[in-house]
C-alpha cells in the first residue's frame, strides 16, 4: 500500500507536465484561431473600406470642383487596392498551377484570402480557389479543436 502511493507520488510530477503541455497546446490553438478571426474582420474591413473610397471617388467626380483631384485620388486608390489585394508570391501570375499549390501552406491567412481575391478577380482558376477555400477551412477546425 505505501509502495504504491509512492510511486503515485513520484509520478505526480511527471502529470502536471502532462497537463501543462496539453494547456500550452490548448492556449495555442486559441490564439491562433483568434489571430485568424482578426485576420478574417481586417481583411474585410480593407475590402469595404476600398470599396466606400471607390464610391466615395465616383460620387465626387460629379462635382465640378472636384475634378482637378478626382484622378489623384482613383491613382492612389489603385495603388492601395494593389497593396492590399496582391498576392504575396513574386510573379504570381506567371506560376503554374502546381507550384501556387504547393506553396499555400506557407502563407497566413492574409496571404491566403489576397490569393483568393486575385485569382477570382483575374484567371478565376476554380482548382487553386477551392485549394485556398480547403486551407482556410483547415485552420478554422484546426484553431477550434
Amino acid at each position: 500500500m505505501i509502495r504504491e502511493r509512492l510511486r503515485e507520488v513520484q509520478q505526480v510530477p511527471h502529470h502536471l507536465v502532462t497537463l501543462s503541455e496539453g494547456a500550452r497546446e490548448w492556449a495555442l490553438r486559441r490564439v491562433s484561431g483568434a489571430r485568424e478571426q482578426s485576420e478574417q474582420r481586417l481583411w474585410t474591413l480593407q475590402m469595404s473600406a476600398l470599396e466606400g473610397a471607390s464610391n466615395l471617388i465616383d460620387r465626387a467626380a460629379k462635382v465640378p470642383a472636384l475634378e482637378r483631384v478626382i484622378p489623384n485620388a482613383r491613382d492612389l486608390l489603385t495603388a492601395v487596392e494593389k497593396a492590399t489585394t496582391t498576392p504575396p508570391m513574386v510573379d504570381y501570375d506567371e506560376l503554374n498551377v502546381r507550384k501556387i499549390l504547393g506553396s499555400l501552406h506557407t502563407f497566413d491567412r492574409l496571404g491566403l484570402l489576397r490569393i483568393q481575391h486575385h485569382e477570382a478577380a483575374g484567371k478565376n482558376r476554380k482548382t487553386i480557389l477551392d485549394a485556398v477555400q480547403r486551407e482556410l477551412d483547415r485552420r478554422i477546425r484546426l484553431a477550434a479543436a
